[in-house]
């Protein structure tokens, strides 16, 4: 599709035009209290921020990493950040997942291989980090609007950024080890805005949901960037109060008739085993036009549990879709096509390694949809040339939105010669739609056939007395040095041992029958 070659600044500055006072970001806290914001206010508070960091001494250029929590000052300072040409890298704030020693173990050497300009953090954090990193720290207090009301926001042909620089640095979950930050454009960014855009048919109708983490692509560009910069309402709300009271989640997104929404595979298991049997009064999501799967594996019995539940709420399969994203490529590669159910495929396990024919059988695939505009996959063999359609093999990306390279990491490690990215991700393409298997390092090999942990653990989820989700599948060759055995550690709130001992036979069983690979038993 023919692209703007209008920047960030000169889009928003645009929407601006069409009324102030329009409607913008809701957002809601753990209490269900919602805070709103029109459109003038928002850009007023982002270029605010964008003024204060130029104050404190922010380049064109400079990368500021915001150690906070998930805020309307940490979307504003974004926006700013962009505005002003000023590259922000997001990075998950304290949580109860770390000890405070762990936390700043993990900041340093991120840190290290980032090198900031400045480092926003909250409060509480600063004093805790304050003699121990060697760039400039500044507290989030700085930013609160009450301190900000002094400082006029500078107009937009001021804060104007050369078309190819910078935009952001958003680190990726796909690499092992340390994360790697990928480095995206102006125009990468606005690729993927309206590319992606163009493929979900998205209009001035669409009102976008989002309870996703910041530090996370799909949470920053799915859920904050993309409908900033189409000048789309936004409800917004932190991840940690979503898992505490997520019914005012669903309540903000019945009250404001949201259209759009991503969430990855878990949380369709998790809302639906969390609102099973309960009163759903209050909660009408027939509005969603579009359920995004997308991040994880995406699984059949996921989508059965949420619309077994949520149907009493409106929705219906052909509202649940599918999506393949990567923070290498801003966001999205693939995505199915809007009112339309998912493709499925019921593929035989033992036809999935690579190099194989998928053949028929008892295991079902939810395709990850189609490449959306701009963007081109390929199925590739270990030396990089194209398989035919039904062969499995490496999934190799080329798009638009593609990041420049990884931060510190020279291009030719990391891009064949055609620029195309090797993601590492296995999986088929079968009449455009593409089937992602897993990722080929977790790839295990159990008596010769490949085997997807994703796959284990979906079946066995579905198995009767385990908890749905609560359960992992690896390989090992302790028992084994000839082959990897099946291993799989499944959650249950069954007590009694004689019952423990039946669910496990149910697992096997499970396991056997449509994987023909069955656990090792101990």
């Amino acid at each position: 599709m023919p692209h703007s070659t209008r920047s960030i600044c000169q889009r928003t500055r645009e929407w601006l035009a069409d009324g102030d006072a329009r409607p913008f970001l809701t957002f809601v806290d753990q209490r269900g209290s919602a805070h709103e914001l029109s459109y003038g206010e928002f850009d007023k508070y982002a270029r605010r921020i964008a003024a204060r960091l130029l104050e404190l001494g922010c380049k064109r250029g400079d990368k500021v990493l915001f150690c906070r929590s998930h805020s309307v000052v940490l979307l504003a300072s974004i926006a700013g950040c962009l505005l002003a040409g000023i590259v922000p890298v997001v990075f998950a704030s304290p949580s109860q997942k770390f000890s405070t020693e762990n936390y700043l173990e993990m900041i340093r050497t991120l840190s290290s291989q980032l090198q900031p300009d400045m480092a926003v953090i909250d409060d509480h954090v600063l004093k805790v980090v304050r003699d121990i990193f060697p760039f400039k720290l500044v507290g989030g207090s700085s930013f609160a609007p009450g301190y900000l009301r002094k400082i006029l926001g500078i107009r937009g042909a001021k804060f104007q950024a050369p078309k190819d620089s910078v935009a952001l640095i958003q680190y990726s979950s796909r690499t092992t080890g340390l994360k790697k930050g990928a480095v995206l454009t102006e125009t990468a960014l606005l690729d993927q805005v309206d590319n992606y855009a163009a493929a979900l048919n998205m209009s001035s109708d669409d009102r976008i949901a989002s309870w996703l983490p910041l530090y996370h692509d799909m949470g920053l560009v799915a859920g904050f960037v993309m409908p900033w910069i189409l000048g789309l309402p936004i409800v917004s709300m932190s991840p940690f109060d979503w898992l505490i009271r997520p019914e005012f989640f669903l309540k903000t997104v019945t009250a404001s008739r949201s259209t759009l929404m991503w969430q990855p595979n878990f949380a369709f298991s998790h809302l639906a085993r969390l609102f099973q049997g309960k009163d759903l009064s209050g909660i009408d999501l027939s509005s969603l036009r579009m359920v995004i799967n997308c991040s994880e594996p995406i699984t059949e019995s996921a989508h059965a549990a949420f619309l077994d539940v949520f149907a009493a709420c409106g929705i219906s399969d052909r509202q649940l879709a599918t999506c393949y994203a990567m923070a290498e490529t801003t966001f999205a590669v693939t995505n199915s096509v809007a009112n339309s159910t998912p493709v499925k495929k019921a593929v035989a396990p033992a036809s999935l390694g690579l190099g194989e024919a998928v053949r028929p059988g008892e295991m079902t695939l939810v395709s990850s949809g189609r490449a959306i505009p701009g963007t081109k996959v390929e199925i590739v063999d270990e030396s990089g040339r194209p398989r035919e359609t039904g062969i499995v093999g490496e999934i190799r990306i080329a798009s638009e939105s593609m990041m420049s390279c990884y931060l510190g990491i020279d291009p030719s490690e990391t891009f064949t010669t055609e620029r195309s990215y090797p993601t590492g991700d296995v999986g088929f393409l079968q009449g455009g739609e593409l089937f992602v298997l897993g990722r080929k390092d977790d790839t295990l090999i159990v008596r010769g056939q490949n085997v997807y942990p994703q796959s284990v653990e979906e079946l066995v989820s579905l198995v009767s007395g385990v908890v749905p989700g609560r359960c992992v599948a690896f390989g090992s060759r302790l028992f084994s040095k000839d082959s990897e055995d099946l291993i799989i550690l499944a959650e249950s709130r069954e007590t009694d041992a004689r019952q423990r001992s039946t669910i496990a036979a149910r697992i096997t069983a499970s396991i056997a029958k449509v994987l023909d690979v069955p656990p090792r038993e101990s």
